[in-house]
């Protein structure tokens, strides 16, 4: 949710911006951008950083509390040991490094830290991806031509590169990665891992199907060379909609994020004309797939958005009116100084249940649902997945825990000597029954996890196995929701 969405919900006391989406989070995270001359930095001066962050840290964040009690986050022993790793010169991408881990061991997805200018990764991306299988991590091809003059077959495990095992190497990428879950750190560190290598070219050890070892030298390709497809002139739209089979619908939205040349920095009075083409095909979903006895909603890697789109999707899933969550802000006199409006230099807002108001033009569908998750739904989805497994009487959500994270992050503060900028959520959220969204999400009732022969098959699992529930006719008041 950007600052002018939430402002038109919050109380007197809110929070600037509740979301972000992970794809951006991560990168940013990571520290990417245009690479700078490194400049060097004191032991004092890195030390005097380390500092300022924990201070902010402990002022600010609105989940210390939480993530101290219940994840095991211990920010004096975190400063204390990566302090003890500062030398007594160091250069900026190599502080970065430091602080990149630093805020990932908060356990909080929406944190992030950059040094404008300074990258820690390469630019160069794989041949292939990689896809975590119930069988390893295993090959999956982005252009056949390039995997077939590799001499590479898709499917086959990764074992190694550069004779260092691939566990050990997602391990490393994972220690930067700012994530609400160790899955959800994983998830992303192996997609990082392909897109920011910084080599010209690596070995890969690899295993086919027969359990044979072979090795192959590959090659990476600069970002700027990577091949793109012509821009349409229209983006096609996030939502898609159709019937897989008799009495079973199906939607696809891979995300709640409006298009970003037309949103940001819009007039807050323009914000329901911009989203109206997507709340209108929604409509036209539901109102085509009214008729059928299930519904299968697709938000499999739909990383957030705005939660105005949230609700709205709630609206056809829900009686109205209903709470959609709660919102409580954490103040401090970081948060004071850059806060859009006065706020309290210390203490918490009252708690803030945010009501979805009656829409008598929308009928809710009354069909049993079915909601694919993955590790990749995060922030606004996250959102909108805790209102409805709090909320939707018949529920099942089939595949991977989801990202586990929210709460208004807000850029707090710039380090002093390194020019650091640190970001770190302000708001508590909460689901409509008062669970604490940030690093539970939403456990599936039915799990699945991909296997070589549904790679090689093109075979969607997930899809398969929430069909196979409607026709067992599961219901979810016959099973116990966990979302820890």
């Amino acid at each position: 949710m950007s600052r002018d969405d939430f402002r038109l919900q919050r109380n007197a006391h809110a929070s600037p911006s509740l979301t972000w989406t992970l794809p951006v989070a991560a990168a940013v995270v990571l520290g990417l951008g245009p690479l700078a001359r490194a400049q060097e930095l004191t032991r004092e001066q890195m030390g005097e950083d380390l500092d300022q962050l924990t201070g902010v840290i402990q002022r600010a964040w609105a989940y210390l509390d939480d993530k101290t009690t219940s994840f095991g986050v211990d920010i004096e022993e975190f400063h204390s040991d990566f302090r003890d790793r500062i030398g007594e010169v160091g250069t900026k991408d190599e502080f970065l490094r430091i602080l990149q881990e630093y805020i990932a061991s908060l356990k909080d997805g929406h944190a992030r830290v950059t040094i404008p200018g300074v990258v820690t990764d390469g630019s160069r991306y794989w041949a292939f991806g990689l896809v975590d299988t119930e069988e390893g991590i295993l090959v999956k091809e982005w252009d056949p031509k390039s995997l077939n003059s590799l001499g590479i077959q898709e499917g086959d495990t990764l074992v190694a590169v550069d004779g260092r095992p691939i566990e050990d190497r997602v391990r490393d990428r994972s220690r930067r990665v700012a994530a609400s879950t160790d899955t959800t750190r994983r998830y992303w560190a192996l997609r990082l891992m392909t897109y920011f290598d910084s080599a010209e070219s690596f070995e890969a050890t690899l295993r086919n199907a027969k359990g044979e070892i072979y090795r192959v030298q590959v090659p990476t390709t600069a970002a700027a060379d990577r091949p793109t497809e012509t821009t349409p002139k229209k983006p096609p739209s996030p939502l898609s909609y159709r019937k897989v089979r008799d009495g079973v619908g199906y939607i696809r939205l891979t995300t709640f994020q409006p298009r970003p040349d037309i949103w940001y920095g819009a007039p807050v009075e323009m914000r329901d004309d911009i989203l109206a083409e997507t709340k209108d095909r929604l409509r036209k979903a539901f109102d085509e797939l009214r008729e059928t006895e299930a519904l299968i909603l697709d938000l499999r890697g739909n990383s957030g958005g705005t939660d105005l789109l949230g609700q709205e999707l709630a609206r056809h899933l829900i009686a109205q009116p209903f709470v959609y969550y709660s919102l409580q802000t954490r103040f401090s006199e970081d948060y004071a100084k850059v806060a859009a409006y006065p706020v309290p230099n210390k203490g918490w807002a009252t708690p803030h249940p945010y009501v979805v108001k009656e829409d008598r033009s929308i009928t809710p569908y009354t069909g049993r649902l079915y909601v694919l998750i993955d590790e990749g739904c995060f922030s606004a989805t996250d959102n909108f997945l805790s209102c409805i497994a709090d909320l939707h009487p018949d529920v099942t959500f089939v595949g991977r825990r989801t990202g586990a994270g929210t709460g208004a992050p807000t850029r707090l503060a710039t380090l002093k000597h390194s020019g650091a900028q640190i970001t770190l959520p302000v708001m508590v959220v909460r689901s409509p029954h008062g669970r604490i969204i940030e690093g539970r999400g939403t456990q599936p009732n039915i799990s699945v996890r991909s296997t070589r022969s549904d790679l090689l098959e093109r075979r969607d699992a997930v899809l398969e196995a929430s069909l196979k529930a409607f026709e067992k006719g599961k219901k979810s008041t016959t099973r116990k929701r966990r979302w820890y």
